[in-house]
C-alpha cells in the first residue's frame, strides 16, 4: 500500500471517498441535533451508495495508478469545498423530495404506513 502526504482529493476515487464520509458525517450531525429519522436514514443510504461506487471505481483503477500532483494549494481548497457542497446539496435533495412527499399525503390526507407503526 502506497501512502501519499496530501489531501484525498487526488483522483476520482479518492473524491468519492470523501464525499460519502461527508454525507454520513451531516447524518450523524443532523441525527445528533434535531432527531430527524428519515433524513439520516435517507443520507445514509445515499452516502453508502457512493461507498460502493468508490469500491467498483477503486477495484477498477487498480492497474492503474497515477497520482495528480497538484501545485497550487488553492485549487485543493477549491476542491474541497466543492465536495463539501455536494454533500450539502445532497441533503437539499433529500429535503426536497421528503417535502413533496409529504405536501402530497397532506393533500391526499393521507398518512406514512410507517408513522402509524411508530405510534
Amino acid at each position: 500500500m502506497i501512502v501519499h502526504q496530501a489531501f484525498p482529493i487526488g483522483t476520482l476515487t479518492d473524491s468519492l471517498f470523501i464525499y460519502s464520509w461527508i454525507l454520513i458525517a451531516f447524518s450523524l450531525i443532523i441525527n445528533r441535533l434535531f432527531r430527524i429519522h428519515f433524513i439520516v436514514l435517507f443520507t445514509n443510504i445515499f452516502g453508502f451508495l457512493i461507498l460502493l461506487l468508490y469500491t467498483v471505481t477503486a477495484a477498477r483503477e487498480q492497474m492503474n495508478t497515477s497520482v495528480v500532483n497538484f501545485v497550487n494549494e488553492i485549487l485543493v481548497a477549491h476542491i474541497a469545498a466543492a465536495i463539501i457542497s455536494y454533500g450539502f446539496f445532497t441533503l437539499a435533495f433529500i429535503f426536497s423530495v421528503m417535502y413533496m412527499l409529504q405536501y402530497r399525503l397532506l393533500k391526499g390526507k393521507k398518512r406514512l404506513e410507517v408513522a402509524e407503526a411508530i405510534r
